[in-house]
Formats: C-alpha cells, structure tokens, sequence
C-alpha cells in the first residue's frame, strides 16, 4: 500500500484522481503512485458519484463514508462537502414541504368548518321554509304562483340528486 507521506520531506501528497503523479504540497516534490492504488481511489470516488446521482439522503451519506476512506484526496473531501451540502438542501426542503402540508391542512379545516357552518344555516333555513309552508298549506294563504315554484324547486331537487346518482 502507498505511503501518503513525501519520501523527501515527510509533507502531505496532493493525489489528483485518475492521476499517476502526486505532488508534495510542501516541497513540491513528484511522487508516482502504484497504479492498483490509483485504480482503487478511482473506483471509489466513481462510485460514490454514481451514489450522489440518486438524489435520496441515505445515498449521499453512503457517498460520504466511501469517500471518507479516501479523504487524502482533495477531490474526494470536495466530493464529501458536496454531499454534505446537497443532505442538508434535502432535509431543508423536507421541512419546507412538511410545513407547507400543515398549513394547507389548518386553511382545509378552516375551509371545512366554513361550509359546516353554511351547510348548517341553510339547513336550517330550509327547514323554517318548509315549516312555513306546511302552516300556509294548511291555513289556506298559500298563493297558486307559490305552490307552483315550491313544486317546480322539489322537482329541481329530485332532478339533480337522480342526475348526480346516475353519474356515480
């Protein structure tokens, strides 16, 4: 295995990916590496890009443990902060959907409590019309024109609850 320490002056290598040569960050000294080892660093960061391509939380942070292993690497530890960057831009807008969910939930109970409360007032009107009716009917002082629109609205009634059965 390779040593990631300069042969000249014991400073840190600065390994490039897919690259044969490291150079000291110290003294600038060239270093080539094994090529088994240049190909396993390689392979690692490809496979933690192919890791980030699926844009979930769980693969970045499976991403940043592969590249952890090869954290020497300046490309790897950008890679890794890249990763880190995009967990939290998910968890932000995780938490931006989750409160967009509990406020569109408080304006549909909002909305439900208001047409509860209409539902209710024109039930209750319906029913003092029918009350009024049936006392008219029955005292005689219902007009001819009235029976006729109250007929004609019993049949309008009768007519849409049969058409909306029939578009079940």
């Amino acid at each position: 295995m390779f040593s990631f320490k300069c042969p000249i002056c014991g400073g840190k290598l600065n390994i490039k990916i897919g690259s044969n040569i490291a150079r000291c960050g110290f003294c600038g000294n060239m270093t080539e590496l094994d090529s088994a080892d240049v190909d396993k660093f390689r392979d690692v960061y490809r496979s933690a890009e192919r890791l980030m391509n699926q844009n979930s939380v769980a693969k970045y942070q499976e991403a940043i443990a592969a590249l952890d292993t090869i954290a020497f690497i300046d490309e790897a530890d950008k890679l890794s902060e890249e990763c880190k960057a995009r967990i939290a831009a998910l968890e932000a807008d995780r938490k931006r959907r989750e409160e967009f969910e509990r406020q569109s939930e408080k304006r549909d109970t909002v909305f439900g409590i208001v047409l509860l409360v209409i539902t209710l007032i024109l039930c209750a009107a319906a029913v003092a019309g029918l009350i009024y009716f049936v006392i008219a009917l029955r005292k005689g002082t219902l007009s001819n024109t009235s029976l006729t629109v109250v007929i004609g609205l019993i049949v309008l009634a009768v007519i849409s609850v049969i058409v909306d059965r029939l578009k079940r």
